[in-house]
């Protein structure tokens, strides 16, 4: 369960593809998790409803503007996982 995954189905989707259930599955995993642990943007938020959608058996009929805000929201899911592998740099350690 990543959010490499979510990024993935969301750029299937952009390419006016449909993503293979098990990346599905575990992308909307890794978003709900993601979503109990921090504050969600309104972008993350999207994508993690449609990725609900789609995990539960539902369709995204997605026009030209809608792939183009997939593609986004595939970047944006990119940058959070992007944040979450990065250390906390202002931690302290305890020796």
């Amino acid at each position: 369960m990543s959010l490499r995954d979510a990024s993935h189905c969301l750029t299937e989707l952009a390419a006016g593809r449909t993503p293979e259930r098990l990346f599905v599955l575990t992308g909307a995993l890794a978003l709900d998790e993601l979503r109990a642990r921090t504050v969600f943007s309104r972008d993350l938020l999207d994508a993690a409803e449609g990725l609900a959608i789609l995990a539960r058996g539902g369709k995204l009929e997605l026009n030209d503007e809608g792939r183009v805000r997939a593609a986004l929201l595939a970047s944006i899911v990119q940058a959070a996982d992007h944040r979450a592998a990065k250390p906390d740099l202002g931690a302290t350690s305890e020796p």
